[in-house]
């Protein structure tokens, strides 16, 4: 079975199949890391139902009409709650009167979170009983997304049911190109659905393409909501031309070490985490030495206190600190933050994904919780601030004071909010004085 999964059985014949609704009445079931999340109760059975007996219509439907923003549009900070955000991701948007499970559907660049959490649906008066979290390459999802909706059609047509929304939709993003194609996945990465593109916009969308390239621009839709995109043109023709003038990083170094494989089914923090200790063992680093993180950037010959400076406008911020431009083993970096301490963090990070991307490519380092970013900061953090380092302070209790957290991050010059992050990721307890 995969890992992701929906099935329908068609409940009703063609010839008592006259509208929408009808054609579509199935037995449905979804199925998430192989668990049921359609399984419900209703108050008065003990009994368990495998599957809801309702139209796939609403669904489809929903799925063809939010296609580019519910495949491509991840959360665009690790820290903010946006309830916006998951209403436009679960499929109880879709309803239309018939219970749903609450199924999460949050990309994370090549793949997606899956989740879905018991909920009660009390006009329906059942009760969805599945908890399921999964992470799920996205060739999975969006296959199993795609025959969902082409049955859903299919049997449209078989029943004799035309010219509905989702036939005409669905039909729409069948017929584009693959350039259209390609820009329609952008814009759904800024949140936006391809009929809410304005001229301005889809010239700013293009002149950023121009300046950076297909990979960074991908990068910067994803950290970017449609709002910054104008605002950001100038900044990224600053970090354009900065990458040209910039001096060489000796990427090769790290094209030497081991670069642990994609493990779409594991948290994407486990492969920056590697990474960076296969780092330190390539070149004999060790854990306690404060300099580690200033090896790693002089062995690479990436100098951070170098700052790329971008005005800002009425106390905008570009989504992104900086920025990658890879040619084979050699790269040029921009760094835009002007605190070096951020500058070093982001330095890992860009490091990171000039490491993992093609042998020509252009990265941006941004906060967008897609898996090479979230990668990219796991990997920094460990440079900077290996968690051995800090269980060996913790020692046996696994506890350290605020005031040691703190002056550990001073002598190895890393921000303290990344030294008490990489202290909570490795379990240890820190209290005040």
């Amino acid at each position: 079975m995969s890992a992701f999964d929906i099935r329908s059985q068609w409940l009703q014949t063609t010839e008592n199949a006259a509208s929408e609704l009808a054609a579509t009445l199935a037995r449905l079931q979804i199925f998430v890391g192989k668990r049921n999340i359609t399984e419900h109760k209703t108050p008065r059975s003990k009994k368990t139902e495998t599957a809801l007996e309702v139209p796939t219509y609403y669904l489809a439907e929903w799925l063809a009409e939010n296609w580019w923003v519910l495949l491509f549009e991840p959360r665009k900070d690790e820290d903010s709650d946006d309830s916006e955000y998951f209403t436009r991701h679960s499929i109880i948007a879709a309803q239309g009167g018939f219970p749903l499970p609450d199924l999460s559907i949050v990309p994370v660049g090549r793949g997606f979170h899956l989740n879905s959490s018991p909920r009660a649906a009390p006009f329906a008066n059942i009760r969805f009983t599945t908890d399921v979290f999964a992470d799920v390459p996205r060739d999975v999802v969006e296959q199993a997304l795609r025959e969902f909706v082409d049955d859903t059609v299919k049997r449209l047509s078989t029943c004799g049911v035309t010219h509905t929304d989702l036939q005409d939709v669905w039909n729409e993003i069948a017929s584009l190109t693959d350039e259209e194609r390609g820009f329609c996945e952008l814009v759904g990465s800024l949140g936006l659905c391809p009929g809410d593109v304005t001229s301005d916009l889809g010239d700013a969308i293009e002149r950023i393409y121009n300046l950076l390239g297909p990979r960074a621009t991908r990068d910067f839709c994803l950290a970017a909501t449609g709002q910054m995109v104008e605002a950001s043109v100038r900044s990224t023709e600053i970090v354009h031309q900065h990458l040209q003038e910039a001096p060489d990083t000796a990427l090769e170094r790290l094209l030497d070490v081991q670069l642990p494989p994609e493990n779409y089914h594991a948290p994407s923090w486990r492969r920056g985490k590697r990474a960076a200790q296969n780092v330190r063992e390539k070149f004999g680093i060790d854990i306690k030495d404060p300099r580690g993180a200033d090896i790693v950037f002089e062995r690479l010959q990436l100098d951070t206190s170098r700052q790329t400076h971008v005005p800002t406008n009425n106390n905008f911020t570009p989504p992104f600190t900086g920025a990658i431009d890879r040619h084979e083993g050699t790269a040029k970096v921009a760094l835009l933050q002007p605190d070096e301490l951020r500058r070093r963090f982001s330095a890992g990070r860009a490091a990171y994904l000039g490491w993992v991307s093609e042998a020509q490519s252009r990265r941006l380092v941004t906060n967008a919780v897609t898996r090479d970013q979230q990668a990219s900061r796991s990997f920094a953090a460990e440079i900077l601030i290996p968690q051995a380092y800090l269980k060996s302070l913790a020692g046996p209790k696994g506890e350290l004071h605020d005031y040691q957290v703190r002056e550990a991050a001073r002598s190895r010059r890393v921000m303290p909010e990344v030294a008490f992050k990489q202290a909570y990721n490795a379990g240890i307890r820190v209290g005040a004085i």
